[in-house]
């Protein structure tokens, strides 16, 4: 049965994707630099308080369980909503790092993408440290092989634990006869499940990238 973070997950990762799509076709904008910088920063803002939302809804959901069991205690005067609150008001005074959320670290290596391929280089470092990172990037070959079908991959997910990327379909094969599995990565000590994959973004524009060569 879908639940609703199955839902909130599969939003945010067709949003995400809408981005990249649209992305690729900045260079093309007629938009002027400003603009395209302007519209960058927008893409990752609005990724960032996406990324903020669902960890508050995880953090309410964890909120509710403590709160559940706090109540069941034979010592306990408060209500339920009592309890909720100032739960609520302590996880509130936490600061949200939604910049280690795997979407937001995506919508960076997109925008990252983009304002090097329109000329805009990349805002945290220098243009020579730009170029620089351009030359080694194109020097590192990157395997577009599904390490389990050994086909080229059209539909690259990884694996939030270890890194590891493979083709959804490949992978789903052998998630649909158990609920996890070793790593298919030889020297991996780490399981996998359905629920650690996500979907490689930064491999799927390297694949798209490769296509059109």
């Amino acid at each position: 049965m879908e639940t609703l973070q199955d839902v909130v997950d599969e939003s945010l990762q067709k949003f995400l994707s809408h981005l990249s799509r649209v992305t690729n076709k900045l260079e093309l904008s007629g938009l002027t630099d400003e603009e395209k910088e302007a519209f960058l920063e927008k893409c990752q803002s609005v990724i960032g308080d996406s990324c903020v939302m669902e960890i508050r809804h995880k953090r309410h959901k964890q909120l509710l369980k403590r709160t559940e069991t706090l109540y069941a205690d034979p010592e306990n005067t408060k209500t339920p909503h009592e309890i909720f609150e100032e739960l609520k008001k302590e996880d509130d005074a936490e600061e949200i790092d939604y910049e280690s959320h795997d979407l937001y670290q995506n919508i960076k290596e997109i925008v990252k993408d983009t304002r090097t391929k329109i000329g805009l280089g990349n805002k945290d470092q220098p243009s020579s440290q730009n170029e620089e990172d351009g030359l080694l990037m194109s020097d590192v070959h990157i395997s577009t092989t599904c390490p389990i079908s050994k086909q080229i991959m059209t539909d690259p997910y990884k694996s939030q634990k270890c890194g590891h990327t493979f083709d959804k379909k490949s992978i789903d094969s052998l998630l649909n006869l158990r609920p996890f599995i070793r790593c298919p990565i030889g020297g991996c000590g780490h399981h996998v499940s359905k629920a650690d994959l996500v979907v490689d973004y930064q491999m799927r524009r390297h694949i798209e990238s490769t296509a059109d060569m």
